[in-house]
Parts: C-alpha cells; structure tokens; sequence
C-alpha cells in the first residue's frame, strides 16, 4: 500500500518536471485534498510520519542539494499544519461534546466520559510529543540558514520554504494548542538571540539569515502580543508573558546596538521596519527607549556611518512608531524639533520628504481628532499647537506653509516668486500667536546689558493671544529660499525680504540677528542684477524694523543685539558696512539718546573694534570707524539711570581703538569731543581721572622695581590711552596737564643724571607720557599751546635739549648703560618725539644758531664713539657686544629725533654735512650678538637676543626713515642753491653702491621696515640706474633689479596697500618720461658701425608692471585710480611716450577693474571716498604689526597713496579727460613744436582704432549675446564712451585709415548690442559723421541700401541715420540721399523699421524749417510729404504707433542722442540706460580735472586743498535732460499697486485685524502640496509606489534619443504612477542634465533598458502576456485621440524626433493614435504627445 508520504512524494516528482519555480498553490490545495484523508485515529501517525521525513531531509535538502526539492518540501509543511489545525478543530469539538454529556447525561454516563477525557488527555500528551518534536525540527531548519550562502543559485526556494516554516510556527503558536509552549517560545527566543548576537559580533553578509530571524521575530511577537490581549487571564500565557519579557528588552538593546554599528542597509532597514515596532507593542517604556535613539540618530548621527542614512532611518524610525504613539510624540518639543531639523535639510530632499509626511500626518491626525484633542490634556509644545476652535484657520495657515515649502522645490523664479508673496500672512500669523509669549532678543554677551533683560520684538505690533504657527515654522521657508540652489531666487527673494513692508516689524529679532544676516552676507548679493540694491535694501530694511520699535530700550537691545552678532561671526564686509552705516543714518536722523553703549555692554563693543573691524580693508574700517564717530553722541544716555555709564577707563579705551588720523581730522576731533562731553557727567571728571593717574605716576616710583619688557609696554600702553584723553580735555584743562607733565620732568633732570634716571619708574611714565602725547598732536590750537609751555615752564625746551646733549658729551653711555636694553630703546623713542617736536616748533631763526653749535658737538660725539665702538669690537676678535650693537640703534633714534621734522632743521646744515651723515649713516650695521659665557645667566641680555629679529627691524626702519629725511632735507637744500638731487657729488659717486644696499636690505625686510626703503629707492632709482657713460637711459640689471626686488617685497608684505609705493617707485616723472626714441638717436649719433650692443628699453619693463598693477586694482581700492593719475600727466606731456603705451591706455580705459557696487563699498549718492593714510609713528618699539605706514602726512602724500579716490570711475574718469585733452591740443596745433602735434594727431588715430577694433575681440564675440550690467556690457560700455569723447578729434591721415574706420562701422552694426551699447555707437557716428561726408556717402549710404539684413540692424541703421541727417550741414545734396532712403523704408515690410522710418520723416517735416530748401523745392516732393504727413497725424493706429516711437526717440532732444559731452556720455545716458552705478561718473568730476586752476599733476596726487575741492565737485548731481516726468498710462496701476500696499500696512498695523487679513487673502496660486485627505499613512515614496497600484500602461521609448523629452516623459510618467518607461540605455539616470529636469522622478519610477534592435521581440512578449500595442502616429487608418478607448493592458510606442514610428514597426500594432490639431503645422514633441497619451488613458481609467 503506497502511503501518504510516497504519494506526496511521487506528486512532487511530476511537478519538478514541469515547473520548478512556480507556485502551485491550487494544485497543492486539490491534490491534498484527495489523498490526505484524516481521521482521530490516524492523523497522530500520519503526523508523525510527515514530521520524520521532514526531519530526515532537511539537511540533505538544505546542505547536500543544489536542486532542492521544493514541491516535496512545501507539501509536507502544508500538510503538517493541515494535520495539526485538524487536529485543533477535532479536540475543540470534543471538549465540547464532554461538557454537554457532562451536563446532560446521568450518572451513568459519567464514567463513560470520564474514560474519554483520559483518552483525549492521553491523545493530548502523544500531541505535545509531537509538536515538541516539530519544533525542534523547525528550529533546526531555521538554524541552517546561517550557512545558507546567497550566492546559491536556489537560495529563493530555500527562503520560501523557510518563510512557510515561520509562518508554521506562528500558526501553530496561535492555536494554544501545546501545553507549556512557553518553553517553545523560550527556546525559540534563546536561538533569535543567540542569532541576533552573532550577526551583532561577526556583522557577516548572510542576508538570508537575518532577514529570517527578523521576519521570525516579528511573527513572533506579533502572534504573542495578540495572544495576550486576547487571554490576558490564561496561565500559560502568563509565563509566555513572562519569557517575553524577558526577551523583549534584550532584542530591543541588541536592534539598538544593530543600527549603532552595522553598515547593512539590509539590516538596519530590517530591524527598522520588521523587528522594533512587534517588540515594542505597547510599552511605554520601551517607546521612550526607542524614541531617545531615534532623535539621537537625527540630532547625533555617528560619524562612522553614513550621515544622511542615519538621519533619514530616525524619521523612518519616528514614522513607524507615530502610528501607534501619536498622542505621546505630538506633545513631545523633541520630535518637533526633529521635524524641523529634517526640513532644514538643504543637502538631503529624502530626510525633507520624510519630515514634511511626519508633520503632514501629525496635522491630519489633529484635523480628523479635533473633537477629542481637549481630553488630552494642555501639554502642547510651543512649536505644534491645535484646537478645535482654531482649526480652519491653523489649516489655512498650515496650507499656506506648505505651498510655499513645495514651491521651492521647484528651480526657476518664475514659479517661485509669485507663491512666495504669500509669506506675508504666515508671518504676521506666527506674531499674532508669538507675541505675547516670545521672549525678547538680548545681547548674546554675558556682560552685556540685553543679556538679562527681554521684550518681544513684536509686542508693539501685536496683541493677539490667538493661535498660529510658532516663527520656527516660518523660518524654515526663509532658510530654504535664503540657501536655494538657484542663485537667482536667492537674490530675488532676499530683495523681497528686505524691501517688505508688511511684515518686516513681525520678524523675531533671533531671526535677523542669525538666520537673515547670515543670507545677506552672501557675496553673491553684491554681484550682478542685485549689486546696486543690496545695499540700500539692506539699509531700509534695519530702518524699517528700527522704526516699529516702540521704546528706547527696544532699539538699544536691537542695536546691541546687530553689533553682538557682527561680533561673533565673520560676515561680507559690504553687510558690516551697511549695518554701521543704518545705525549712523537712524540715530543721525532721530536724534534718539540710546542707551546701548554702557559699562555693560562695553566689552562687546570693544571687541567689535579690535576684531571685527581690524580684520578688513583700511578702506572699509575707516567707512566704519566715521559712521560709529558720527553715531556714539546716540548710543549714549548719560540720564538714563537704569544702566550703568561708561567710566573713565572704558571711555579711554574707545577714544584709543579709534586710529589717530580720526583724532587729528577736525572734523571727527570735534564730533569725539562732543560724545565725551555729552557723557561727562561731572564737567571735571576726565580733568580729575587724568590728574589722579599723574599723581600716582609720582608717588609709584620704586627704584627697585625692575623695569624689563613686559612692564614698558604696559606703561607705554596706558600713556598712549591717557595721551588721546588728554587731547580732548578743553584748553584751560589740557594747558594745566601738559604743565604739570613739564614741571615734574624738568623736576627729574635737574636732580638726577640721565643714568641714574633710567631705572626710575616716574621718569619714565613721564617721559613716555609726553612723548605719546606730542606723536599724536597735530591740531593747531593744541600746537600753539604746547609751544608756550615748553619756552616759559622753566624753560623746559633748553633744559632737555641740554640734557640730551648731554649723554654723548659725558661719554658714559657705552660704559653705564644697563642691561635692560629693551626698556632703555622703548624710553629713548619717547626721547627723540619730545626733541623732535621742540626742533620742529620751538626753534627758531634767533635760536638756531646756538643750538648749531651744541649740535655739531653732538653729531661729532657720535663720529667718535662710532669709530670707538668699531675699534672695540676689533679687539674682541669681531665678536659682537650686545651693548655696543644696542648703542648703534640708539645713534639713529637720536639722529632721527633731529631730523624727523624736516622744516626746520635743514636751515642749519651745509650739502657736505648731509653728504657726511647720510655716508656715514649708511655704512652703520648691526649684527645678532653671540652670547658670552660669563652671560649665560643674563635674563636681560637673553631676552634681547631672542627679541633680536624685531629689533633689526625697528633698526631698519628707523636707520631708512632717518636717510629718507635727510635727502629730502638735501633736496631742499640743493633747491635753494638752484641745483638738483641728481647733482650731488656724494650721489653720483655712491648712489649706485647705495641701490645696492637698499636692494640688500629690501630682500631681508618685512612688512613693518619695507616702506622707509620704498621710499629711498624711490629718490635714488632714477640718478642710481643712470647709465655711466653719461648716455640717456638705464643701468639694465641695476633697474631690472631694482623693480624686481620691490615687486616681491610688495607682494611677499601680507598688505597690498605697498603697491601705491610701488607705483611712485616705477612711473615718477624722471623714469617714465625718459624716451626710447632719445636713447635711439643718442646711441645712432654716438654709436661707431658694427656696434651690436642692444640697448635697454626700459618701457618694455614698465608695461609688464603695468599689467600686474591692473590685475592688482581689483584687489587694491584706489590703486588704479593713483596708477592712471600718475602716468597720464607724464603721457600728455610726452605724446611720443603715450604712443609706446597705446595697449596700456586701451586697458586702463576699458579692462580696468570691473568690480561691483558692493566691491566699492556702496558710494553713497556717487560720492567719491578717498584714500585716508594712516599716519603716525610706532606705538611700539617692537610693535609690527601696527597700521602706520608713514609717519608724516607729507612722506604718506610723496611716497604712499595720497588722497587718492576709492571709486574706481575717478581713475576712468582722469583717463578720458587725458583723451580729450590730447584730442584739444590735436585741434589747436602749436607751431613751436610741430613734431609734438604730429605726435598728437597719430596718439589720437591709434587708441581711436584700437578701441573700434576691440568690438571684434575674442573677448566679445565668443558671447554674442549679453545682457545687461554683465562684465562684456559694461566692457562696451566703456568702449564706446571713450570712442564717443574721441569721435570729435579723429583725423584720418589717409583714405585708407578713413576706409578702415569705415569698414569698422559696418561690421559693428552686424554685431548684437544692447539698446545702451547702440545709443553711443550712435552719438559716436553722429559727431564723426558729421565731420567726414564720405563715410556717409560710401558707408551709411551701402547699409542704407542692403534691405536684406536682419530687422534689428537695418532698425539700428535707420536711427543712426536720422541723427545724423539732423547734422548734415551744407550738403543737400547727400541730405536728399539719406532722406529719400530713409522715407523709402516707410513702406519696409518690417514693422519696427517702418515705424522708426515714419517716426523720422514725419518729426522732420514737423521740426526742420528749411527742409524745402534741403530737398531743393521739389515739389512733388514736398506734396507727397505732405500727404503722408496727414495720414500719420490723423489715422488713430498710425498716431499711437509713431507718438510711442517718439517717446523712444524724440529728434527735438537730439542732445541725448548725439552729444559726446562729458555729462551726457557719463552720466545722463548711464542714468537712462540703468546701467550700473559704478559706471556713472558725476559731471563734477570732469569739472574738476578741466578746471585750469586744478592742475594735480603739480607735484602729488591730490593734495588736501584738491581733494577738498573734488569732493564738493563730486556731489554736484544735475538734473538728467531728456527725462520725461509725465506719467503714462503704466503709472495707474504702480498708483494702484501702492494704494494696495498701503491698505494692506494700515490693515495690519491694527492687530485686531490680523486674522481677518489672513482669511480675505487666500492663497490663489497653484499648490503642490498633498492634501490632508490624501493617504499619509504611507510612510515613504517607496511604500507609497508598492501600495498605490499602477496604471497598466508601459511607454516605450526606445526611439526618443533627446536628454530634454526623455527626462520630460520620465516626470510625466512619474506623476502618473505609470508602469514602467522602457528606454534604450539605462545610463541615462546618470546624466546630470537628465536629473536637472526630472527632479528625482528616476529614483521612483520603474525604468527598463530594450535597445531598438530587441524591441521586437520586447512587443511580441508583451502582446503575449495580453498587453494592447499601440502608437502615437499618424497613419490612414489611426485613431483620434478623442474617440479612442484605451486598453487597461496597453504599451504605448512613441515614435523617433523627427521620423516617428519606423514602418516595420508600425506593423506590429493593434492601433496608432493621432492626436486631433487644429494648426498648420503637422507635428507635436514626442514628449508632449506621450504627456497628452497619458493623461487621457489616466483620464478614461479615473472615470471608470
């Protein structure tokens, strides 16, 4: 007899043959159906038989097989729990039976029954038997899956049959059928763990494993946490509870630890989605522990994995738990804080996605929940907030959100733009929700006053306490507009931002203070479209939200809060400067005492001066540094009792952070005292301070206090700070001090010698004291002071100078002078400032003399003890005393204290006497000591040798400044004897050998000691490199090196503000004027025949400097202005020089910088800034890095930049007017010398020609089209304004050079320009035209007639041709050629041209009163004129057409078109044209460099008086002609607009009217937002595409090659769920261009790779598994689209571009489509054509 296991067996066998892969479940169903046919009495033995043979051949299938038997496998599992839920069914059914017979039947029978019941429990006990044993087989089974190995080519038959052995056991779980089965569970559970624990430690690769020990678990669980909730009272499920548990917390560790360490997606996508949330059930407990580690994955990703995966697995991980634990996460801060994080996610759109569902879902769970949300209790966050009575407006606000959110996923600000304007009502929503509980911006500093006080930044507006969405909400839309990936939104939507008038006074001042500064320091702002608004936007902006501050201490935390946080971060310079200059124009204008400047809030303040100022551009910190000078007098609130003044010390500190030049400008001198007044409480307090620190100055002197470096600085230090207080004091006060400093120092000399003085601590405080005081006293009246003072306090001029001398009479320097060396060089600094400023202001001519004679026998002391010194360090075998190497810096401090003011004492010297110093001085060297034995322990002598780096330095500097000064004292002397510098003997002889040595020194010099020998090679390079031979020119390797050398110091300095050194260097008068022509003819004239010697062209080398400096002015404000400043006054003086440099000039006028608005540092109002030098000397000995960089005004102006001008349209503006001034003298010839102007005349024709050809540049022509305000646009802009101011003054000197100009011009009108660039082609034309007929007869007259080119160019030619008829004088004859052309072109098929035609002739026949004599009285003519003249002024159309026309170019205002005027080139057309400010220049300017009375090329670059002077000019703004003030019909609805606006401000400045605002301006643009009612309950896009069914529709496009229609089509097919997109290359996912458009519709949209070659086979399968074939053509038997009922199943075939369906395909369809049209042309894009496809099947599946 075959049994039941051989049946099965034998049944498995036929199956294998036919398929071994499919699933036969109704096969299996019928065929057990037939033969396992149980019975009570048989099923335990068939069971037992089932469970034996499953057990035998487990491992043999499983480990031994490579084709397992699957049939037979599957078939004995379903039959195993057939027999056991048969099993299950029968007790039920008896147990009963028994309990009825048990209640029904008599006595009798309970015997019977009872005899069952011991049956049934034998049965029951046989049963256990055998399900333990089951069991164990299952386990096994399950255990081999360790070692199942995935690249097993049958390892899915493998995972099936051990997902049936699972879902065994889950069922047989669910039956409660075995007795104890809470050792089952036990026993399960132990092997899960030991699983989980190996995957945990040996992180193996085996996915087949631990995906089914997570997938055993989660039935597990799951089936447990049913069984419990169902039998809560039931024994055996108390201990299966019990093992639960147990088990439970240790699962959810390990599931923890799994998502800590393993880099598995697999694995961590399984715990995350199988394991945790069955585990989890309903503890609460369990779901905080779960919950913490998934804000910690969002908040603290470990970094050893990857980011963003981590993120995005926590909100998976919060979605799954938000199901069963809503009402625990919607109160938690927590999860809205994560929530918010995820939409801030500007790197990762699948962590926004993933947020945005989580908070979509909360709100849908509010909306559907809201009748019961009061039950739950008042916990709710400040961030998510919901009630029913709020609920419609909260959805309306939420939408508003969400529209706006999803709005910026899209990249084009036309569709962003428009959504973006709803912001409006969310923020004014969030303040009527924030208000009344925000807590107020503060200082971030803890010691500032803000710090601990608040107020609401939008309690003045608001008053509501109804509910809104809380501002973090609100702040996610402006972070994500404010950091989008397109930088036009961002500069569009800030500029939104900036100018909103409607909820500026809403924002939070946390908000401006972070998330929006940071925005608008994007450097982006401040290029291109955005450059010439930024920076008034952003100041209106700060007023705006200044102005809805309702108190004084509201806009004084504002104002702290702005500096703090300009503090703190390092921000765009532009921003810092327009922040300081709101705060300069707000408090300027108000008037209002703040108090943000107090005791408190001072450190912030000062920190704000010494870091967040000094780290930018000289330029920038002076724009800074005057705009707090104007504002401190308002930051201040001496009456205000509430915060604590600022005291002595604090004050003093602000006035010393303010660099000196501020102080001894009158004009910021006065405005600090006027601040330090307003705040002196006590009118004596500063008098008082200052009196009590001298005081301790004279009690504190402690001879045994050892005076080393630490403590002179520090004392140098407070003297430099008391010093500048001391200027501010009024004169009674400052006479008083200075007199009481006089009296003690006079007091100290007289009773003790100068050694004996030098460790004595008043001494010093005083000596340095006074001599800070007299480096910063420049003012006059603080000047005529002091001079009385030093004559009359016991005669105090005479006694130090005495004194001084002194020191070198006695000879008792060398010998005494300590060993603290650094205190005695800091101390003699100080010395020399007093003696210098007694020399300069207290000598005079009666005084001199005598002094002479003290001085001879100082300066031959100082011979002597030099060559004594030389002799000594002889004898000690040339090893170096520190003493004597220390003394040779004290010899030129000395000498320099003599000579650093130069006014006075070259009065007393003879040339030979400088000679004799500057030759001595010269040869004076230093050399780092050795330290001796003996000095060893010397901490003094130690200290100044590991300082010796700086005192070189202070050495260098001081020993060049002091040369400097006594050549410029030589020059002076020289002058007055009638000679030149050139002419000294020392010079001629040595100045080479001296070039030498500066050249040395330069090489081995840093940024502090560089400028002093700058400034020698600058007096000694043109007479050091002249040619010995007595012939013109230059020494080549001595000039080359020369150059070289200080070009590496200028950029090797860490400052390019040395470059302006380097200008003066390179292109003073006597280096650039020389000519290379002179040089030719001297060496022709001397030169013997055969002499090869190639002569040095030093030209050639100055034009590569040239090119560096330009490169350089973009980098250096001000440097292009002061190099075209310097060169151009050499040029017009030397033509044939300027025609050398006909490239440089092109550059300068055209190439030269082109930086933004922003770059220039927002000029206000076109005004020009100037150059402010920082002058004064070292507040240090060993200080280097302080700003001075001369120490006198005089040295800054000869040597540095002078006053030179910022704006960079002041050098262009210098550059044209030394074109005009060429083009003038070309026009006025001298006859003294004729070479000269034929020099003129040739300079002019070819910087003329350089610039016309420059249009057909590389540079121009790769980009032919522009736009506005771009780089090339502002490039030709330049072009033509120069060629505009030559069009007056080219003179062709050939009719070839006259064709070539000619030809020039034709080809420019082909070319594409911009209406701007086409307005000065025009004047250009219209001013050299009208100077040379014959380029009209033979060029203009050509175009005229070529009527075939381009609408756009014969519209051009025709207007230029209009001006230039207007200017056509004496000639009637070409002004009928012009005329009749133009008036031929009123009938030109081209309706712009015909219009500018008609425009022309009928404002002409209106205008010109002797047209009749022009056109020769031709009366026909004049007749038809006539005619036509009154049908454009009476047909309607005609009329608006030409009066239109004449707004854009209105002949009567000819100027504008054909002007060349300064004004009209530079600044009307640039202001008309709205072209960038930087190209504006103000007519002033020119005014300025015409005037005769303004040479500046005599001697420096502007001078005070000068600079003065174009300032004034500068701001000289005329009105611009031409401008039309009346409206037109465009101004109604900009009234309108505003009228709007203003509503909408009145409307929302009522705070009761706010939600009525928000309810009458709904949104009414297109939303992309998923609707509440839509399915959130499907976590991610991934659930969402395998829950939501397809639309059966596959769309081939195999024929389509082009990126943009396949992307398109991909999206299309994306948002239409569709099937699958069949392509033929699937790398096309990979390409960039593709993503740009699809957006990520890839990532989720089923794709499939079929080339055109396999695209047959691919339809005939499709067609076989019952799909429709269908194509979009047109074909004589096609479908149209509107009568067509589409297939469920259909495969839509799209054709090629071009082709469409290729013919042997379109054989294999069942039908082509065609889409109705209505048009001419016969063709719609393949993509619009499958888009329109699409729908319409989607369409006709929707209606059924």
């Amino acid at each position: 007899m075959i049994t039941t296991i051989q049946q099965i067996e034998t049944f498995s066998k036929s199956l294998n043959k036919n398929s071994i892969d499919s699933d036969k479940n109704e096969i299996y169903d019928s065929f057990l159906d037939c033969i396992l046919i149980i019975d009570n009495n048989n099923s335990n033995n068939i069971l037992e038989q089932l469970i034996e043979k499953l057990k035998s051949i487990s491992n043999i299938e499983f480990l031994n097989s490579n084709n397992i038997n699957y049939h037979f496998m599957k078939l004995l599992l379903i039959s195993i729990q057939r027999i056991i839920n048969n099993n299950n069914n029968n007790n039920n059914n008896n147990n009963n039976n028994n309990n009825n017979n048990n209640n029904n039947n008599n006595n009798n029978n309970n015997n019977n029954n009872n005899n069952n019941n011991n049956n049934n429990n034998n049965n029951n006990d046989n049963n256990n038997k055998l399900y333990k044993s089951l069991f164990n087989t299952y386990i096994e089974i399950l255990e081999i899956s360790k070692i199942i190995l995935n690249q097993d080519e049958n390892h899915l038959n493998k995972v099936k049959i051990l997902e049936m052995v699972i879902n065994n056991i889950k069922d047989t779980l669910s039956l409660n059928i075995i007795e104890n089965s809470f050792e089952i569970v036990n026993d399960l559970l132990e092997k899960s763990n030991l699983s989980m624990i190996s995957i945990l430690e040996e992180n193996h690769e085996n996915n087949i494993h631990f995906n089914v020990l997570f997938n055993l678990l989660n039935k597990i669980y799951n089936e447990l946490n049913n069984n419990q909730n169902n039998n809560q009272n039931n024994n055996q499920n108390k201990e299966i509870l019990l093992v639960i548990n147990k088990f439970r917390d240790i699962f959810i560790k390990n599931s923890i630890e799994l998502l800590k360490k393993s880099i598995d997606t697999d694995i961590r996508n399984g715990v995350i989605s199988t394991l945790l949330l069955p585990l989890i059930n309903d503890s609460i407990e369990t779901f905080n522990m779960v919950k913490e580690f998934a804000y910690k994955m969002i908040s603290d990703p470990p970094e050893s994995l990857f980011v963003s995966l981590v993120k995005s697995e926590g909100f998976k991980l919060l979605s799954n738990l938000f199901n069963s634990f809503y009402k625990n996460l919607i109160f938690d801060p927590i999860f809205w804080q994560s929530i918010i994080n995820g939409l801030n996610d500007i790197n990762d759109s699948l962590n926004r996605k993933r947020s945005s569902y989580l908070l979509k879902k909360s709100i849908k769970i509010s909306i559907e929940k809201e009748n019961e949300i009061s039950r739950w209790g008042d916990n709710w966050s400040k961030y998510f907030k919901w009630s029913k009575g709020d609920s419609e407006k909260l959805q309306k606000l939420w939408n508003t959100f969400f529209l706006i959110y999803e709005s910026l996923d899209d990249f084009t600000i036309h569709l962003i733009q428009p959504v973006w304007k709803e912001i409006d009502s969310l923020v004014i929503g969030s303040s009527s929700s924030s208000s009344s509980s925000s807590s107020s911006s503060s200082s971030s500093s803890s010691s500032s006053s803000s710090s601990s006080s608040s107020s609401s930044s939008s309690s003045s507006m608001s008053s509501s306490t109804k509910e809104g969405l809380d501002f973090e909400w609100v702040e996610i839309l402006f972070k994500r507009c404010l950091n989008h990936q397109n930088p036009a939104v961002i500069k569009v939507l800030i500029i939104d931002v900036l100018n909103s008038k409607q909820y500026i006074p809403y924002l939070p001042i946390e908000f401006i203070s972070s998330t929006l500064i940071q925005s608008i320091s994007n450097a982006a702002l401040y290029k291109g479209v955005t450059e010439s608004t930024i920076h008034v936007a952003t100041i209106n902006f700060f007023t705006n939200y200044y102005e809805s501050l309702s108190t004084i201490k509201e806009k004084s935390i504002f104002i702290q809060t702005i500096i703090n946080c300009l503090v703190v971060n390092h921000f765009q310079k532009e921003l810092l400067v327009n922040i300081i200059k709101f705060i300069e124009i707000i408090t300027n204008e108000q008037k209002l005492k703040l108090t943000v400047l107090n005791n408190q809030f001072f450190p912030v303040f000062l920190n704000f001066f010494e870091i967040s100022i000094k780290r930018l551009h000289s330029n920038a910190r002076n724009r800074i540094y005057k705009s707090i000078i104007k504002s401190l007098i308002y930051l201040c609130d001496e009456n205000n009792q509430d915060c604590q003044q600022l005291d002595f010390n604090n004050k003093s500190k602000i006035i010393y952070s303010i660099p000196l030049h501020f102080h001894t400008n009158l004009k910021y001198n006065q405005l600090l005292n006027n601040w330090l007044n307003s705040i002196n409480n006590d009118n004596n307090s500063n008098l008082n301070n200052i009196k009590l620190i001298l005081n301790n100055y004279k009690i504190q002197n402690d001879n045994l206090i050892i005076i080393d470096k630490d403590l002179i600085i520090k004392i140098k230090q407070e003297s430099f700070i008391i010093s500048r207080m001391i200027l501010y004091l009024n004169s009674n006060d400052f006479s008083e001090i200075i007199n009481e400093i006089l009296i003690e120092i006079s007091k100290l000399i007289k009773d003790c010698t100068s050694f004996a003085l030098e460790n004595n601590m008043t001494f010093n405080k005083f000596i340095i004291l006074l001599g800070s005081i007299l480096s910063i006293t420049e003012l006059s009246n603080q000047i005529e002071i002091l001079k009385p003072l030093f004559i009359n306090t016991e005669n105090f001029y005479e006694n130090f100078l005495d004194f001084l001398l002194n020191n070198f009479k006695n000879q008792q320097l060398l010998n005494q002078l300590q060993s603290n060396y650094i205190p005695t060089l800091e101390v003699e600094e100080s010395l020399y400032l007093i003696q210098s400023f007694i020399i300069e202001n207290i000598l005079n001519d009666n005084n001199l003399n005598s002094y002479k004679i003290k001085l001879n026998n100082y300066l031959n002391q100082i011979f002597n003890n030099s060559n004594n010194n030389n002799n000594n360090n002889k004898n000690n075998n040339n090893n170096n005393n520190v003493k004597i190497e220390i003394q040779k810096v004290i010899y030129i401090q000395k000498l320099f204290g003599i000579f650093k003011e130069r006014s006075n004492i070259y009065k007393l010297f003879k040339v030979e006497e400088i000679e004799k110093l500057i030759d001595f001085i010269f040869n004076i060297t230093i050399q780092k000591p050795k330290q001796q034995q003996e000095q060893q322990n010397d901490h003094s002598i130690k200290e100044t040798l590991e300082l010796w780096g700086n005192i070189n330095s202070y050495f260098i500097k001081t020993k060049w400044m002091l040369i400097r000064n006594l050549l410029t004292c030589q020059s002076e002397i020289m002058k007055n004897e009638n000679k030149s510098l050139d002419q000294s003997k020392l010079l001629i002889e040595k100045s080479s050998n001296y070039l030498e040595i500066l050249i040395d020194d330069l090489s081995g010099s840093n940024f502090y000691c560089s400028q002093p020998i700058f400034h020698c090679l600058t007096i000694l390079l043109p007479i050091g490199t002249k040619r010995k031979d007595g012939k013109i020119g230059f020494n080549k390797e001595l000039f080359e090196n020369c150059l070289s050398y200080a070009w590496t110091s200028v950029m090797d300095s860490g400052t390019l503000t040395f470059i302006g050194s380097f200008i003066q260097l390179a292109y003073q008068h006597d280096i650039l004027s020389v000519s290379i022509n002179e040089v030719e003819e001297e060496e022709e004239e001397e030169g013997e025949e055969g002499d090869e010697e190639i002569i040095f062209n030093h030209h050639n080398l100055l034009k590569e400097y040239f090119y560096k400096l330009l490169n350089q002015s973009s980098l250096v404000i001000g440097l292009y202005n002061l190099l075209i400043m310097k060169t151009t006054m050499i040029w017009k003086e030397y033509p044939e020089i300027a025609i050398l440099y006909v490239d440089e000039i092109y550059e300068s006028l055209v190439f030269g910088p082109t930086r933004t608005a922003g770059n220039e540092l927002h000029q206000d109002d076109l005004e020009l800034t100037f150059h402010d030098a920082l002058i004064g000397v070292p507040t240090f000995v060993f200080n280097l890095h302080q700003d001075s960089i001369c120490e006198s005004a005089k040295d800054q102006i000869k040597f540095g930049f002078g006053s030179v001008p910022h704006k960079d349209s002041f050098g262009r503006a210098i550059a044209t007017v030394f074109l005009y001034e060429m083009g003038k003298l070309s026009k006025s010839p001298s006859h003294q010398n004729e070479n000269k102007n034929k020099k003129i005349i040739e300079f002019i024709n070819l910087i003329s020609m350089k610039l016309l050809n420059s249009n057909f540049d590389k540079e121009f022509l790769k980009k032919k089209e522009y736009i506005l305000n771009t780089p090339i646009h502002r490039l030709k802009v330049r072009i033509w304004q120069s060629l505009c101011i030559l069009s007056k003054f080219i003179q062709p000197n050939s009719n070839e050079q006259m064709n070539e100009i000619g030809s020039a011009i034709v080809k420019i009108f082909h070319l594409f320009n911009l209406p701007s660039i086409r307005k000065y082609v025009n004047i250009f034309l219209v001013n050299f035209m009208k100077r040379h007929h014959e380029i009209i007869e033979i060029h203009l007259i050509q175009l005229l007639d070529n009527l075939n080119v381009r609408g756009d160019i014969l519209s051009s030619i025709v207007v230029t041709a209009g001006y230039i008829l207007l200017n056509i004088e004496n000639n009637n004859q070409l002004y009928q050629k012009v005329f009749n052309r133009i008036l031929s072109l009123t009938t030109s098929g081209h309706q712009v041209v015909k219009t500018i035609a008609s425009s022309i002739i009928v404002q002409i026949y209106d205008t010109d009163n002797k047209l009749a004599e022009k056109l020769s009285s031709d009366s026909t003519m004049l007749a038809f004129l006539k005619q036509l003249h009154y049908f454009f002024t009476n047909n309607q159309q005609a009329f608006k057409s030409l009066e239109k026309q004449k707004k854009v170019m209105d002949l009567e205002k000819k100027n504008q078109f054909s002007s060349s005027s300064f004004q009209n080139v530079f600044y009307d057309t640039p202001v008309l044209e709205q072209l960038s400010p930087s190209e504006i220049i103000s007519p002033g300017i020119f005014e300025f460099l015409l005037s005769p009375s303004n040479d500046y090329s005599i001697g420096t670059p502007l001078e005070k008086q000068l600079r003065d002077k174009l300032l004034e000019k500068s701001k000289y703004l005329p009105k611009v002609n031409g401008i039309d003030n009346e409206n037109d019909s465009d101004d109604d609805d900009d009234d309108d607009e505003n009228d709007k606006e203003n509503n909408i401000t009145k409307l929302i400045s009522n705070t009761d009217d706010i939600d009525e605002y928000i309810d009458n301006n709904p949104t009414s643009y297109q939303k992309k937002i998923l609707p509440w009612s839509n399915d959130l309950d499907l976590e991610t896009r991934d659930e969402l595409v395998v829950k939501k069914a397809r639309q059966s529709i596959i769309i081939v496009a195999s024929f389509i090659d082009k990126i943009p229609n396949l992307a398109g089509l991909a999206r299309t097919c994306e948002i239409f769920n569709i099937e699958c997109l069949v392509v033929s290359d699937l790398k096309i996912r990979d390409n960039k261009e593709f993503q740009n458009i699809t957006v990520t519709a890839e990532k989720w949209l089923p794709m499939e790779e079929v080339a055109e070659n396999d695209l047959k086979q691919y339809l005939l399968s499709k067609k076989s598994q019952g799909y429709s074939l269908l194509g979009v053509e047109q074909t004589s038997s096609s479908v149209l689209l509107n009568k067509f009922e589409f297939p469920q199943k259909s495969v839509l075939v799209l054709g090629k571009e071009k082709e469409g369906i290729p013919t042997e395909f379109i054989n294999l369809l069942d039908k082509c489509i065609e889409i109705p049209q209505l048009g001419i042309i016969r063709s719609l894009n393949v993509h619009v054509s499958g888009s329109l496809m699409i729908w319409d099947y989607f369409r006709q599946q929707l209606n059924k």
